[in-house]
């Protein structure tokens, strides 16, 4: 026989309401007061329409003009790359709405395509934002001492994030280097040559440190 209290638990669970299920795509108010609510946020795409993207600024001189040709034939014609790419001289560079833009001599971007359709003014020049990227290369031809090449244009190349910077002097114009290559380091460019020579030495001083507390140790 058993007792009052086991009587009193079994009448409770048994009159005790039922738990219903909530109608199928009806979520509680609790679990929809918890969950964040994913907001969407649509970058604008700049308008370009007034933009100057086609000047009809002459090729300098005759010395530039086949140096630009010659550098991109060869690349279409010699670089077996998996991913697209585009080579391009005088090109408009975008990188910027309120940033004067740059027309490098000539420029190679990799893993990108151009579109097909020319009729819109954003697919004619080079604008960061539409490809996703800067190119990886921007090289400029020096044709006379006041090109800025290695002044102006080396800082908006810089604002621009082009990881490497060229610069070719083949009358030696600027110095006596002929050809120098810069490498984008945080914000500013640092001279190929001088850029792994820096390197090189930090490696160095890195090392004798490394043995010098070595041999403090033992």
């Amino acid at each position: 026989m058993s007792s009052p209290l086991a009587q009193s638990a079994t009448r409770d669970s048994t009159t005790q309401e039922p738990v219903r299920a909530a109608p199928a795509g009806v979520e509680s108010a609790t679990a929809s007061a918890i969950a964040p609510e994913e907001e969407t946020v649509e970058i604008p795409v700049p308008d370009v329409s007034d933009l100057v993207t086609e000047d009809d600024t002459p090729v300098e001189n005759l010395i530039q003009e086949k140096l630009q040709r010659f550098l991109v034939e060869c690349l279409y014609s010699s670089l077996k790359a998996e991913i697209p790419f585009l080579a391009a001289c005088d090109i408009g560079l975008f990188y910027g709405i309120k940033e004067e833009s740059l027309a490098p001599d000539v420029m190679l971007s990799l893993g990108v395509s151009v579109s097909e359709d020319w009729s819109q003014k954003r697919h004619r020049s080079y604008f960061v934002w539409e490809f996703g990227k800067p190119p990886d290369v921007a090289i400029e031809i020096v044709s006379n001492p006041n090109g800025g090449e290695l002044g102006d244009k080396l800082e908006k190349y810089a604002r621009a994030r082009v990881p490497y910077y060229v610069v070719f002097d083949p009358l030696e114009q600027l110095s006596s280097e002929i050809l120098q290559v810069y490498i984008l380091y945080g914000d500013r460019y640092q001279q190929l040559a001088l850029f792994y020579h820096s390197r090189q030495r930090k490696r160095k001083t890195d090392l004798c440190c490394q043995k010098g507390e070595a041999a403090l140790g033992t």
